[in-house]
């Protein structure tokens, strides 16, 4: 792996090798100095809220809603979910144990 300074990010922007790559079509993966990864996105309806809840149960791992350094909820929670989208907590990102950036494409935002 080569890793790279991102300017706009906390944390470290690594490069897989060119299969992972090419798996995803260009997207850096941004991963924090904890070996978390981390995107920012973006939930627009109740409908995306409960979609992404179902997403995330299928998953292993640790995956965690976030604004900024303060607020963090379980993204495996409808509850917490349900309220980062009413309280409408700005800047919120998904930080997960494993890479799953397919699987919330849809909710990623650059």
């Amino acid at each position: 792996m080569v890793k790279y300074r991102h300017r706009e990010s906390v944390g470290e922007i690594w490069y897989s090798t060119r299969s992972k790559r090419n798996a995803l079509k260009g997207k850096v993966i941004i991963m924090s100095a904890n070996g978390k990864y981390v995107y920012k996105i973006e939930i627009d309806t109740m409908e995306d809220a409960k979609k992404l809840v179902a997403i995330s149960t299928k998953l292993q791992g640790k995956i965690v809603l976030k604004s900024g350094a303060k607020f963090s909820v379980n993204a495996k929670s409808l509850l917490g979910v349900v309220l980062a989208k009413k309280l409408n907590w700005s800047n919120l990102t998904i930080v997960m144990d494993n890479d799953y950036y397919n699987e919330y494409k849809k909710y990623i935002i650059d």
